[in-house]
């Protein structure tokens, strides 16, 4: 256990990063609006690591609420966290040396293969592509090796996409980005703004519903702060969402979704779910 007087230390650096850890019995969901109860106290160092705390214990309380209406699963501490705090305690060394091993090479080219297999239904040609959150830009370079024309766009890393060329993308990739967002509406608004009137949104990020039990409240290891996890959804909350921006929505898996306007989602669905079972079937025959 943390001495009190590391617990102090810490939570006065992320006192002063931004971090809210005042609390309160209920609020407003962050995508329907409606009243969200407190669901759950957890630790700022849970991980989704299968122990959850490799870091041990930090102290520090992260309050999370559910939506009575659409499920969404969110805290309000980290609204104003800014950009030194994220980096020096949450997307640090550790986090890429511990927590994320796969973000330079293997799950790039995982989503590569993905969006590969969706891109040859619409047309590769067709394609002009950008990767919301894409980090370092890892896979966009491999889909323009691939001959399909795509951008990164990351608000907090690297970006190669200019302001004349909102509007005019019609293939969104955002992979494992919303459930490190606080606010989603705001994410999907800064999606859209790089869209025109054609589209499609491919997005991955694990929703709750069936592994959320009401009475055991949060043991779902996929709700960890020391992740940068702060907001889990539900395909509710995704209906919700969708309906508030006019867009279709079907979801593939439970991990991966679709949405847009003018594209047959469906024929999307049973490409990319193709491409998934490829994969399941090749990380099988590996081990």
């Amino acid at each position: 256990m943390p001495s009190e007087s590391n617990i102090e230390n810490l939570e006065q650096e992320l006192i002063n990063c931004g971090l809210n850890l005042q609390h309160k019995s209920e609020c407003l969901c962050k995508v329907c609006s409606e009243v969200s109860t407190l669901f759950e106290v957890i630790d700022f160092n849970r991980t989704c690591s299968p122990d959850n705390y490799p870091f041990g214990l930090s102290g520090i309380p992260i309050y999370f609420f559910r939506c009575s209406n659409c499920g969404f699963i969110f805290n309000n501490a980290f609204d104003e966290f800014n950009s030194k705090g994220w980096v020096d305690h949450v997307y640090n060394a550790d986090y890429f040396k511990y927590l994320d091993i796969d973000y330079k090479v293997v799950r790039p080219n995982l989503n590569a293969e993905l969006l590969s297999g969706i891109s040859t239904v619409i047309g590769n040609k067709k394609i002009l592509g950008v990767d919301y959150g894409g980090g370092n830009g890892s896979l966009s370079d491999m889909m323009n090796r691939k001959g399909i024309k795509f951008y990164s766009h990351d608000p907090f890393d690297y970006s190669n996409i200019e302001d004349n060329m909102k509007g005019l993308f019609n293939f969104v990739s955002a992979f494992e980005v919303l459930e490190h967002t606080t606010d989603p509406i705001g994410t999907f608004e800064q999606m859209l703004e790089l869209v025109g009137d054609k589209f499609v949104f491919v997005i991955s990020t694990q929703c709750s519903h069936g592994l959320i039990d009401l009475n055991q409240h949060l043991c779902w290891h996929y709700v960890a702060p020391r992740n940068g996890h702060v907001s889990v959804y539900t395909n509710m909350a995704f209906k919700e969402i969708a309906i508030k921006f006019s867009l279709d929505y079907l979801p593939v898996s439970r991990g991966l979704h679709l949405f847009g306007r003018g594209f047959n989602l469906q024929i999307l669905k049973y490409a990319a779910g193709l491409v998934k079972l490829k994969q399941r079937v090749e990380a099988k025959i590996v081990k």
